[in-house]
């Protein structure tokens, strides 16, 4: 959860709406005292945030701008079989 003030609120709005989109929670805070808690509808991965985590997941390959599901889908499942006992 990340902790910001009204002020950083209304300076930093758009910072602010990127870190809600990506699924943060923030806790709003004025005159150092908790104000409220602002929580995202829904949690939804920014492209940049999920490319990283599937980098992860792909131990480290170089993922392409022509990257889709379905190649994503038959490199992990290259890489999983590669991990199989006798292969």
């Amino acid at each position: 959860m990340q902790i910001i003030s009204t002020k950083q609120l209304r300076n930093e709005f758009e910072n602010v709406r990127s870190l809600l989109e990506e699924g943060e929670s923030i806790l709003l805070i004025h005159r150092s005292q908790p104000l409220a808690r602002i929580e995202p509808i829904e949690k939804r991965l920014s492209k940049k945030r999920l490319l990283n985590q599937l980098k992860k997941i792909a131990g480290g390959l170089k993922l392409g701008r022509d990257l889709t599901p379905k190649k994503i889908s038959r490199i992990l499942n290259k890489r999983y079989e590669s991990l199989l006992p006798g292969h």
